[in-house]
């Protein structure tokens, strides 16, 4: 669905937000119950949150699971996914899960751990995985007709149902496991990325001197022609080198 926009209650949770009165908290899940009125009926939706976690202020991650009535049997576990935004006390925000293939994949280890748990995803036989890992490759490439793509992905979810959000849950361990390597890395220390990084001074560079003093990171020109920033470089792939 698009984006909405209202306004955020001053001293409200974002779980409180989505899911309402938080009523309850047993075994690391929380209960909510959210009133609402439609075509003249009352109820109230209840909603059961594993985990969750607001990541950089600008998405929202939540295992959960609902029932629109009490009376009702809860319906299965799912990944809840929200990109959201605060301008003021102006909040706008996108929900989606993760079966859509979100394109924020900035989901916290426990929320992940906890996906996993409840929502296991069912092993691929070796075939299976090769055949995905080739397919994935294709799809990567620039030169992909349509109809190509089109193919490709009609065959990588006959291969595998789960495979967005399989794929999504890999795409936010694989940044865990980037941004885990650069705590690895010290002042001095030369790194290297897989393409050269080109600046506003026309220098294009793919091996920097890792610089960092207190909280502030900078990237060094080895041959010693200057200092840089580099937007997202907690994420970056690397390999450092002697």
């Amino acid at each position: 669905m698009g984006w909405i926009s209202t306004q955020y209650p001053k001293g409200t949770s974002v779980p409180e937000f989505f899911y309402g009165q938080k009523v309850s908290s047993t075994g690391g899940t929380d209960t909510y119950e959210k009133r609402w009125t439609w075509d003249g009926e009352q109820s109230v939706t209840v909603t059961e949150v594993a985990a969750s976690a607001l990541v950089e202020r600008a998405a929202f991650y939540a295992v959960i699971r609902f029932k629109n009535r009490p009376e009702d049997a809860f319906g299965e576990w799912f990944v809840a996914v929200y990109q959201v935004c605060w301008r003021g006390r102006e909040f706008t925000y996108k929900d989606m899960e993760e079966s859509m293939g979100p394109c924020e994949q900035t989901c916290t280890a426990h929320v992940l751990d906890v996906a996993d748990r409840l929502i296991p995803h069912p092993p691929l036989s070796e075939e299976a995985a090769h055949e995905i890992q080739a397919l994935e490759a294709r799809q990567r490439e620039d030169d992909v007709p349509y109809e190509e793509r089109t193919a490709i992905w009609a065959r990588l979810r006959e291969l595998d149902p789960d495979h967005t959000a399989r794929a999504w849950r890999a795409g936010c361990r694989d940044r865990l496991a980037r941004k885990a390597a650069w705590r690895e890395v010290k002042h001095g220390d030369r790194v290297r990325f897989p393409r050269p990084i080109r600046f506003t001074n026309g220098r294009e560079l793919d091996t920097f001197e890792f610089r960092k003093e207190g909280r502030r990171v900078y990237f060094r020109d080895p041959e010693g022609w200057g200092h840089y920033r580099i937007s997202g470089w907690e994420t970056c792939r690397f390999e450092r080198v002697a």
